[in-house]
């Protein structure tokens, strides 16, 4: 079944259709402060069945778009890359990922003297993180989790808050998690970077992303949430080894584990995507606690 709901961010009911999908979901924009979220939507039943066990091997009509363990080196590049970021801004501590899937984040800051947690929802990647990487993952929603409040020195949702039916009560739940002064990371779906429904659908992913942030929104939430913003950025890579990769699964696997041990082809390859191949159609915002 599909549902209409009110504007996740200011609640109002006045909103008009931007793309329109089959099913008869579609986005639409808030006719009071401007959010974008889809509406109509799939109700919770039935974005549950997305999420089964086709997600992350690329076989469901949403989801990753190609097999997250076969290509594994992809998402250990993105997680070296992402501690990186990290740790210009936090130097030791204990880290939460949420929508942690497969843990590869969590390893990588392990194996950077981080403490790690981590909050996700599917159960065969719980099970291959903590087997693999003995990882510390609640299995679940951020909601049922009994972590403290200001245990974490740092959050991180790479690629999930526009999963969440509310992302303003989840950023309150992260406000209460973080210490004084704590970090958020934010990675999400640039919105104002699609310019039609059939060329952007595998960035609006509208089955199970409920909210579009454009960098405008992103501010105005994360400040509305009780965070202020150090930095926010465009960031891509869709289209070389991601979820648009037209490179076979094995050479992609190759370039990413390369990726990671020669920085100088790293740093080429980003100047190439971001300068001349203009794919920036990512955000990143970094926040901290007031």
């Amino acid at each position: 079944m599909i549902k209409k709901v009110k504007c996740p961010f200011c609640s109002s009911d006045e909103s008009s259709i931007l793309y329109e999908f089959d099913k008869g979901i579609a986005i639409s924009r808030c006719g009071n402060c401007s959010f974008a979220y889809t509406s109509p939507r799939l109700d919770a039943a039935e974005r549950e069945k997305m999420y089964g066990e086709e997600y992350f091997s690329g076989g469901s009509e949403t989801g990753m778009f190609m097999d997250y363990l076969a290509n594994s080196a992809v998402f250990e590049n993105d997680a070296a890359e992402r501690c990186r970021l990290l740790k210009k801004y936090v130097k030791t501590g204990k880290i939460l990922e949420i929508g942690s899937a497969g843990g590869f984040f969590l390893k990588e800051c392990m194996d950077n003297g981080f403490q790690s947690c981590g909050v996700e929802y599917s159960h065969e990647m719980c099970e291959y993180a903590a087997t693999h990487f003995k990882a510390n993952i609640f299995c679940g929603d951020l909601s049922d989790a009994s972590f403290e409040d200001g245990s974490f020195d740092a959050v991180a949702l790479w690629h999930v808050l526009e999963h969440f039916e509310n992302p303003a009560d989840t950023l309150q739940i992260i406000h209460r998690k973080l210490k004084n002064s704590g970090y958020i990371f934010i990675s999400v779906p640039d919105f104002s970077s699609v310019k039609d429904a059939e060329s952007g659908y595998r960035l609006l992913q509208p089955y199970v992303h409920l909210s579009h942030f454009s960098r405008s929104t992103l501010e105005m939430l994360l400040e509305d949430k009780g965070f202020e913003i150090v930095k926010i950025f465009s960031d891509g890579g869709t289209g070389l080894l991601g979820h648009n990769s037209a490179i076979p699964g094995g050479l992609r696997n190759f370039i990413a584990t390369n990726i990671r041990k020669l920085e100088v082809i790293r740093k080429i390859i980003k100047f190439l995507l971001f300068k001349c191949l203009k794919r920036k159609d990512f955000i990143t915002a970094i926040g901290r606690k007031k």
